[in-house]
């Protein structure tokens, strides 16, 4: 969970409870659907964009080096005061954040509504100097979510159990990914817009604590670019969970 002494802001819309966390660089940390627990919220769960490259390590979210510049809200259209701490609740909200990684400069986008969550993230250079890849996306989402399935780009969709093993799973480009809890009835879906960026590729992360979702690339020395991700939450209480899934995909292919 967050420290009692770092500063959250909380979006509310419709059945979705997002919120922020100002000591990881204003990422996101904790969301909630009909009371279930989506994203994991625990401590060294971060999410949001890192990079990876020498000498410094990791940049970003809770990683650190990353200086946030400019924060801003808009509340059904309306740019409203960012005030840490502070919950809005409306049909839309956008958080809009500037930041410098050091090679690039920042500008993240997350946008809330009935229907979902919508991620965008723009990369502009700054330094012109290599990196072994970023995380466009990371999502660490709660271990109620307990099953898992996607659809990669070319193939036959992929699904499986989460077993605590610390092990990859994926590993290739995907139209979506999704995931649920089979207690509550209740998954989410993570779509990636077409076309897909050459050199992606996404994968879960099985470990205790939480099953992360990481969206990885690797840019050229000197390239800008932008990448997108839409999440919407779902209920399923008859049927098979999978084929909900599908059907919450195609929507947001649309």
């Amino acid at each position: 969970m967050a420290a009692e002494d770092v500063p959250t802001v909380t979006f509310k819309s419709g059945d979705y409870v997002l919120t922020f966390d100002g000591g990881r660089s204003w990422t996101i940390w904790n969301l909630s659907y009909k009371g279930v627990q989506i994203l994991s919220g625990i401590r060294g769960a971060h999410n949001g964009t890192v990079l990876n490259c020498k000498p410094e390590g990791w940049i970003g979210t809770g990683h650190g080096l990353e200086e946030v510049t400019e924060m801003s809200v808009r509340v059904r259209g309306k740019k409203r005061k960012f005030e840490p701490n502070e919950t809005y609740k409306a049909k839309r909200l956008l958080l809009t954040k500037k930041s410098s990684l050091r090679i690039y400069e920042l500008l993240a986008t997350v946008e809330l509504t009935p229907d979902g969550i919508t991620e965008i993230n723009k990369y502009t250079v700054k330094e012109e100097r290599p990196i072994h890849f970023i995380y466009g996306f990371m999502h660490s989402f709660a271990q109620n979510l307990s099953a898992w399935a996607a659809q990669p780009a070319e193939g036959e969709m992929l699904s499986g159990k989460f077993v605590d093993d610390k092990g990859n799973l994926i590993l290739k480009p995907v139209r979506w990914a999704a995931l649920f809890d089979p207690e509550a009835k209740v998954g989410i879906v993570c779509r990636f817009p077409d076309p897909y960026v050459p050199g992606s590729e996404t994968f879960f992360w099985d470990r205790a604590g939480d099953n992360k979702l990481y969206y990885r690339l690797r840019p050229k020395v000197g390239e800008a670019f932008e990448c997108q991700v839409n999440l919407r939450a779902f209920e399923c209480k008859k049927g098979d969970w999978i084929d909900e899934a599908k059907r919450v995909a195609a929507k947001l292919g649309k």
